[in-house]
């Protein structure tokens, strides 16, 4: 199965011209009598492989996650990144699975976030600032590294609620006053974030490129 941002890159490669393209679209629409701009090209689960590997991968990684935390809390949550990575490697790089894509994304980054919580913070009550500053940088790159691997859409929403949790962070650190704060601060970030996405969407109205998959995450279609 293709998709529009397939014909795109066709297009760039030289194999079929703009006009032809624009073309088939056109016919494609009319024949199911719809308008191209509503054609989404959402596909979450294309069989109950997808489902299957979820839930084999569930169980692998939480055993995995169980096992490290054995001998410490942080190495858990570092082996459940590292191996999910691995899964990845597999599953959304070489089968294109969607489903497995998101749960992956997930418990790679989460595990990531949880890394510098549980090495400085296990013992506390309270999780401090610092350590959320931390998490928040590192799960930011962390995406980042992520995106440039394997290009999960959802990657993008993941990361961007890692550099809000590093903003407010942050400004909590250096103003300990703005904690009462805290929830006008969040809807402010998420405010930011939604206009941001709604930017980037209305960049590609025809819906033809990937920037229509990033702005309405986690509606995604892989392969």
């Amino acid at each position: 199965m293709y998709t529009d941002e397939d014909l795109t890159t066709a297009v760039e490669e030289g194999m079929f011209s703009q006009t032809s393209v624009q073309q088939f679209r056109q016919f494609m629409a009319e024949s199911k009598n719809t308008q191209l701009v509503d054609e989404e090209n959402f596909r979450l689960i294309s069989g109950f492989n997808d489902v299957f590997v979820m839930i084999a991968s569930g169980l692998l990684l939480v055993s995995v996650a169980w096992l490290g935390a054995t001998f410490e809390p942080w190495f858990g949550a570092l082996a459940l990144s590292a191996v999910s990575w691995g899964l990845a490697e597999y599953f959304v790089r070489k089968r294109h699975m969607a489903l497995p894509a998101i749960g992956l994304l997930l418990t790679f980054l989460g595990g990531i976030f949880a890394v510098p919580i549980l090495f400085n913070d296990v013992n506390q009550q309270n999780v401090s600032e610092m350590s959320l500053i931390i998490s928040g940088v590192i799960t930011a790159v962390a995406a980042r590294l992520h995106w440039m691997r394997f290009k999960v859409p959802i990657t993008v929403a993941v990361g961007t609620a890692a550099s809000v949790v590093f903003v407010l962070a942050m400004i909590i650190n250096f103003s300990p006053m703005t904690v009462t704060l805290i929830l006008p601060m969040i809807f402010a970030g998420g405010l930011v974030t939604f206009l941001i996405a709604m930017i980037w969407d209305g960049a590609d109205r025809s819906r033809q490129t990937r920037r229509t998959e990033l702005s309405r995450q986690p509606c995604y279609s892989i392969g």
